[in-house]
């Protein structure tokens, strides 16, 4: 279920430092069973909490919109890039000044805006968000998911509630 890509031998395994850059795997807090068109939906449950991931199945020359995406911030000064947890430095993003762009309240992202932390809107973090979702002007539910907490899975369950773009 959790993975850090594929090629044509399959899914590759996520380093334990790149667990955070891996599938997304989210939390599901309905009853109800989620439905996307030409995806399949894979279910599991940890702890009597249920979580949610889709495999669109178009195989190893596609890349897997489940997948983390490159500059996605995954802690203080990190980021991911190409599946992997890299100083933030490493990414050639835009100017953008996290202090002044985002008030001091997200990081920027690789299109040079603001990923708010969860409790601030988009798209400057200037305002409260009263979901307490945080994001950017870039991310969106594109799969009609509440995104709670996500997490990537390698043996056993291990969990990332680290800001992600989708």
């Amino acid at each position: 279920m959790g993975h850090c890509g594929s090629t044509r031998a399959g899914y590759e395994s996520c380093q334990w430092k790149d667990l955070k850059c891996g599938k997304l795997v989210c939390e599901y807090p309905s009853n109800k069973p989620f439905t996307k068109e030409n995806a399949a939906v894979i279910y599991a449950r940890v702890h009597s909490r249920w979580f949610v991931t889709l495999d669109y199945m178009k195989g190893p020359q596609v890349k897997d919109p489940f997948l983390v995406a490159d500059g996605a911030s995954c802690g203080k000064d990190m980021a991911c890039m190409n599946q992997k947890f890299v100083q933030h430095s490493v990414l050639s993003v835009t100017k953008c000044d996290p202090k002044v762009k985002c008030n001091g309240k997200g990081v920027c992202n690789n299109k040079g805006n603001c990923h708010c932390l969860a409790g601030w809107a988009p798209p400057d973090c200037k305002d409260e968000d009263k979901r307490g979702y945080g994001g950017s002007i870039d991310s969106s539910l594109k799969s009609g998911l509440k995104t709670w907490i996500c997490l990537t899975i390698r043996g056993k369950f291990q969990m990332s509630n680290s800001p992600v773009l989708f």
